[in-house]
């Protein structure tokens, strides 16, 4: 090499940004917790890749690589298996397409469920594997058929006398939600966050005490977990409902966990918001969330009700406006609120590809504690798409005026 001196070696300094090791439950996030699951692949990377999800000392992995070899499906927890194979093949094989977890380079990063039960994820999402598996425990099962709503019965509608709060910082969110709940008659009163809620709850109740919460997780000063927490500290025993854009099995569970009536997904269909309703109004009716319908074919960008425009300007207006400062500050924290908020926003106005890409940058985030270009530029181009929305919905606004 020109320039070296003879007998004296090239030193390189090499930085490498690594996850933060807190402790031993430092691992917990990534390690999938069965004892018995079975993979299925064929090339040595992948097979190195996946086992290294399990903890050895507590999980058990059985590794196929040859359709020719038997498997019970009872013997395991699920299959993993990747796009080496085709798929009528391996349901042939397996026996039982309920409990199949298919893996591809161009899956989903949020896990998708399959119409004959499987789940569709990427396998580059370490977080989104984990949340298919979830997917496929019978307690999640259970959960989905005990919220199916044919035999709910049907409202009595004498909604008149209930109060609810809505605790939630997204205008468009909490408008939406707010004629919901007026349209079916309940009197609604409204927080920007949770300790705006817990002053108005003890407040109201030397007046007309509040008989429903409805409040939003991840919200600034004091979010919906510590809401919940100070209400049941003050010995306040009404009914609260965490509302979330987020429908992953761990969220859920979590929100369920921690003591929530129920979780309800937003967009909240206005026949959930009649259940919730009905189980105070008559306590023998249970509520139960709808599930949403898979869409065929989504919108780029979703369409914004005319009675809801104005709000929808001003909330995209600050969602830009922070992402300028959480790139300036290039915080992966940061940014996985203000993707959470989005797409809390988004939410509202149905399934569309906006969404979609919101939802799937959030599943990049939960795995990833390092910036960079390619992270920031999918933040970018959402904004961008809020900003053609901001201007096409300000645009018909001021047209109709």
């Amino acid at each position: 090499m020109k320039g070296g001196t003879a007998g004296v070696g090239t030193r390189i300094t090499v930085k490498l940004p690594l996850r933060k090791d807190d402790g031993p439950t430092a691992d917990a996030e990534w390690t999938l917790p069965d004892p018995e699951p079975a993979l299925l692949c064929l090339a040595n990377e992948y097979r190195e890749w996946l086992t290294n999800l399990y903890d050895p000392e507590k999980t058990v992995v059985t590794v196929f690589s040859d359709l020719r070899k038997p498997a019970h499906h009872r013997k395991h927890d699920y299959l993993i298996v990747t796009d080496e194979f085709d798929r009528a093949d391996v349901v042939g094989w397996w026996g039982n397409p309920d409990n199949i977890i298919w893996l591809s380079q161009d899956g989903p990063l949020v896990p998708a469920a399959r119409e004959d039960g499987g789940v569709d994820i990427s396998m580059y999402s370490p977080s989104g594997i984990k949340s298919a598996t979830q997917m496929l425990k019978p307690e999640y099962q259970r959960g989905i058929e005990t919220r199916q709503p044919e035999h709910v019965r049907p409202s009595r509608r004498n909604f008149g006398k209930l109060t609810v709060l809505i605790a939630e910082d997204n205008l468009l969110n909490r408008g939406l939600l707010r004629d919901q709940l007026t349209t079916l008659g309940a009197n609604v009163i409204e927080a920007v966050n949770g300790e705006e809620a817990l002053s108005l709850l003890l407040r109201k109740q030397t007046e007309k005490p509040v008989d429903i919460v409805l409040t939003d997780i991840d919200m600034p000063v004091l979010n919906g977990f510590g809401l919940l927490q100070a209400i049941r500290t003050k010995g306040l025993t009404m009914p609260v409902y965490a509302v979330s854009a987020s429908a992953h099995p761990e969220d859920i569970t979590e929100g369920m966990e921690r003591g929530f009536t129920d979780y309800l997904t937003k967009p909240v269909p206005l026949s959930v918001l009649t259940r919730v309703l009905d189980t105070t109004a008559s306590p023998d009716v249970c509520a139960a969330p709808a599930v949403a319908a898979t869409e065929a074919a989504l919108p780029r960008l979703p369409t914004v009700p005319a009675g809801y425009s104005a709000a929808f300007v001003e909330q995209a207006s600050v969602d830009v406006a922070q992402l300028d400062t959480v790139i300036a500050e290039r915080t992966i924290a940061r940014l996985r609120r203000w993707v959470h908020g989005v797409s809390g926003g988004l939410s509202v106005l149905g399934p569309s590809g906006l969404l979609r890409r919101c939802q799937d940058l959030g599943a990049i985030l939960s795995g990833s504690e390092v910036w960079s270009s390619e992270i920031e530029q999918h933040a970018l181009a959402i904004a961008l798409d809020l900003k053609e929305m901001s201007e096409t919905v300000g645009g018909s606004t001021d047209g109709s005026a």
